[in-house]
Order: C-alpha cells, then structure tokens, then sequence
C-alpha cells in the first residue's frame, strides 16, 4: 500500500516573507518541519512511516500536541532506523526546511482541502466517520492477502480539524 502524507495541515504560507504560520501555533509547524524532514531523508515508506506515526502518537488533541512531538524526534527516529542527528540537522537547515514547507504547502493547497486529516482512497475523497470506518475503508480498499491489521476490528479515532 502506498501512503502519502503531508505534514502541513491548515497552514498558510507567505512565500514573499518565507514564513509559515500553522493553525495551531509555531509548535506545530516546527513539528511538521521535522516530520517532513524525516519523510525527506528516508524516502523509503517502510522507514518514514513508523517514524511519523510515532511522532504522531506523542501528540494530544486538536494542534497536535507540537512540543511533544518535538520532545519525541530523538525517540522516534532511533525507533525507526533513522539519524536523529540528521534530521535535527535538516530541521536547523533554514534553506531545506523552508523548501519541504513550500513542497507541503503545494501539496495541500492542490487538494483544496477543508478540514485535516484530509484522506482519498484510490483517488476518491473519504468523507466517513473517523470513529469506526477508517480502517474498514482502507482494507476494503486494500488488494492482495490484506495486512494482519484488517482482521482486528479495534478502531482509532482521529477527529477533524477544520479550518478556521
């Protein structure tokens, strides 16, 4: 299965002042930074993504939680495989930073989204309830001898955020 993500969610960007402000505050969009960072340096699904989704885990509620998730890039990348001392460095690096902002910011902007986690399956927004039918979605969605996770039925919830 190929998974895109793209951590920018409700930010807007002024490429004339090279700033990014973030729905949730400047926390969130450093937290964005180093997951994109990490995404950047390890393009490779099966490294990125444990990364991502641990970082992820760290944060709590609506804004995401940015300090912690910050606190957790160390953890994570070890955990994942990754050099947590390169993506630091891509972090501090304010000409690449500011590249993977402008490429996330492309991205989000074409999908015209209008809350956050915005989801398309095989090309075909996701508009259920992220509750209970995530996950059933994906795996009916899902080709092939599905992954051990589509026989559980334990759900996550993940709740939209919606732009202001």
């Amino acid at each position: 299965m190929a998974i895109q993500a793209v951590p920018y969610g409700n930010a807007q960007i002024d490429t004339a002042t090279e700033t990014v402000t973030c729905q949730h505050g400047e926390l969130e969009c450093s937290a964005n930074s180093y997951e994109q960072c990490g995404m950047y340096l390890y393009p490779d699904q099966a490294v990125w993504m444990p990364y991502y989704v641990c970082l992820e885990s760290k944060g709590s509620g609506e804004g995401g939680g940015g300090e912690a998730v910050i606190a957790a890039v160390p953890e994570c990348a070890e955990a994942a495989g990754m050099d947590a001392a390169a993506v630091e460095a891509c972090h501090a690096n304010s000409t690449l930073a500011w590249e993977l902002q402008e490429q996330a910011a492309e991205v989000t902007e074409a999908a015209d989204h209008t809350y956050t986690p915005w989801v398309v399956i095989d090309g075909t927004l996701w508009s259920g309830s992220f509750t209970f039918q995530f996950k059933k979605a994906v795996c009916d969605a899902y080709t092939g001898t599905p992954p051990a996770g589509c026989g559980s039925e334990e759900e996550t919830e993940v709740k939209r955020c919606y732009k202001d």
